[in-house]
C-alpha cells in the first residue's frame, strides 16, 4: 500500500513540475515577445492562469504529503505533546472538514461548467474547474492516510506528531 501512495504523489509531483514548467515557459515566452518585438500571443494569459490553479491544488497535495503546510507543532513544543497532539487532532479535523466541504460544493458546480469555453483556448472551463474537487479529495486522503500510519512525509519522514 505504501508502495502504491509513493507512485501516485510521485506521479502528482511530476505533473506539478510539468505545470510549474509550462507557466514558467509562457510568462518567459510572453515577456520576449511583449518587450522585446512589441507583440504577444493571445494565449498565454489564459494558459498561465488556468494552469495555476492545476498546479495549486496538485502541488498542496505533495506540500501536505511532506508536512509543508502549516503545522501546530509550536502549541507541543510550548505546552507539552498532549496538547500537541490533541491540537494536531483538532487542526487535522477542520482542515478535513473544509476540504470535504470544498470538493462537495466544488462538484455540485462542475456541471454548470461543461457548456463554458475559455476565450483564447476554446476548452471547456470543467477541466480547469474539476481541480477543486480533486485537489481537495486527494488532499482529505493524505490527512487520513498520515494518521492512519499509510502515508509518509517524502522529505524527512517526519512522524505526525512532529508537524
Amino acid at each position: 500500500m505504501r508502495a502504491l501512495v509513493r507512485g501516485a504523489t510521485q506521479i502528482l509531483e511530476a505533473l506539478t513540475l510539468v505545470g510549474i514548467g509550462v507557466v514558467f515557459l509562457t510568462v518567459v515566452v510572453e515577456v520576449v515577445l511583449r518587450y522585446g518585438f512589441g507583440s504577444s500571443l493571445i494565449f498565454t494569459e489564459e494558459l498561465t492562469r488556468y494552469t495555476m490553479v492545476w498546479v495549486a491544488f496538485l502541488g498542496g497535495v505533495v506540500a501536505l504529503r511532506d508536512g509543508a503546510h502549516v503545522a501546530t507543532g509550536g502549541i507541543g513544543d510550548r505546552f507539552g505533546p498532549a496538547v500537541g497532539k490533541a491540537a494536531s487532532l483538532v487542526a487535522d479535523a477542520l482542515a478535513l472538514l473544509f476540504l470535504l466541504t470544498l470538493a462537495w460544493a466544488s462538484i455540485q458546480t462542475l456541471p454548470n461548467q461543461r457548456d463554458q469555453f475559455t476565450t483564447t483556448l476554446n476548452v471547456s472551463i470543467f477541466w480547469f474547474y474539476l481541480a477543486i474537487p480533486i485537489g481537495a479529495v486527494l488532499m482529505a486522503l493524505v490527512i487520513v492516510g498520515r494518521r492512519f500510519g499509510v502515508v509518509d512525509a517524502e522529505r524527512g519522514d517526519l512522524p505526525i506528531e512532529d508537524l
